[in-house]
């Protein structure tokens, strides 16, 4: 049930008054900052660690994956969070080619294989949201779930790639 669970913890987190840098600090220990290599490319990710199922976190243009510092503690108490900074953003390398959908999307499936990380819940947010949905689309059977915040909604999927989907929400812990 990995993508109902974000859902209700991205809705409670709205309702609440936006957390204070101290408390933050209190409830998120320092995430081990990183950098894994991909196709000759540096990309810089964080880990928070965290319990249960992975979750990796996208941003949008922009931005770096220290946006979502304010959400992360209360993700990690049921999934261990990363966030990767895109290609071209935050401390990965920029390189002259490979800003669109599909490159971004390779470079997130080489990250993936390359932290050995499977069955895991994508969440991007505005351009991040594009490159989950590209993902979806070539690696329809890695992630776990997929969700979209502030982006564009891809259309839906052929019916032969949307088979098995709702299986894998169910047995998903």
């Amino acid at each position: 049930m990995c993508g109902i669970y974000l859902a209700q913890v991205l809705i409670s987190r709205s309702r609440r008054s936006v957390l204070g840098n101290a408390y933050v600090a209190q409830l998120m220990p320092e995430p081990i900052h990183s950098t894994v290599t991909v196709d000759g490319l540096r990309f810089a990710y964080s880990d928070w660690g965290g319990s249960g199922p992975n979750i990796v976190l996208l941003y949008g243009l922009r931005s770096s994956r220290q946006n979502w510092d304010l959400v992360v503690p209360l993700l990690r108490q049921r999934w261990r969070v990363l966030a990767l900074d895109i290609r071209g953003h935050g401390d990965s390398d920029t390189p002259d080619n490979g800003y669109d959908m599909s490159g971004f999307a390779s470079d997130l499936h080489g990250f993936l294989t390359a932290l050995d990380i499977s069955n895991t819940l994508l969440v991007g947010h505005s351009l991040g949201a594009s490159v989950v949905a590209e993902y979806g689309k070539s690696y329809p059977s890695v992630p776990c779930g997929l969700v979209f915040i502030d982006g564009v909604m891809p259309p839906p999927p052929p019916p032969e790639a949307r088979e098995g989907v709702l299986d894998r929400f169910e047995t998903s812990d």
